[in-house]
């Protein structure tokens, strides 16, 4: 396997970890998948779109009207976070 079909695989078998994650409630393991995914990774969108689907799923209460958005909060802050701090070790 040639360098690109490599790292595409390996995309793939995180965006299906960060999944089972999603699906099964376990934040605890869907937080470093999102780092470790952003750290690896350019530009790591999943991690808001699992972000987005975690407050579809669990986040959603009438009576806290704002914490119906922390996981994609969370999952933005991570995003911003680590690109920051990839800029500050790689350069």
């Amino acid at each position: 396997m040639n360098f690109i079909k490599r790292k595409i695989v390996r995309r793939l078998i995180l965006d299906a970890a960060m999944a089972v994650a999603l699906l099964c409630g376990w934040w605890m393991v869907l937080l470093p998948l999102a780092v470790a995914g952003s750290w690896s990774f350019p530009f790591f969108a999943e991690t808001v779109v699992a972000g987005l689907a975690f407050d579809s799923l669990f986040g959603l209460n009438r009576a806290l009207p704002f914490f119906g958005l922390t996981g994609t909060a969370v999952s933005i802050l991570i995003l911003i976070a680590v690109f920051l701090l990839k800029k500050v070790v790689r350069d």
